[in-house]
């Protein structure tokens, strides 16, 4: 399935499924490293937000996914 058919199909379902309690901007992210984020077209953007009800600790940092696996073993 190409981006677009991907992008439209994920935007369907969250207007479908998800209840619209808060403002939200029609982004589909794929990936991140530390604060960047890249959406399903491959354009990258900086977060400057964290979520709600979260902490704002990047994507991907090694050190932060190293501590996790160690305290969860």
């Amino acid at each position: 399935m190409d981006p677009e058919s991907i992008y439209k199909s994920v935007v369907e379902k969250d207007n479908k499924y998800v209840m619209p309690t808060y403002g939200r901007k029609p982004l589909l992210f794929t990936g991140g490293k530390n604060s960047t984020l890249i959406d399903i077209f491959g354009k990258e953007y900086i977060d400057c937000l964290s979520g709600i009800a979260v902490n704002a600790t990047g994507y991907s940092n090694q050190k932060l996914i190293n501590a996790i696996k160690e305290q969860a073993e």
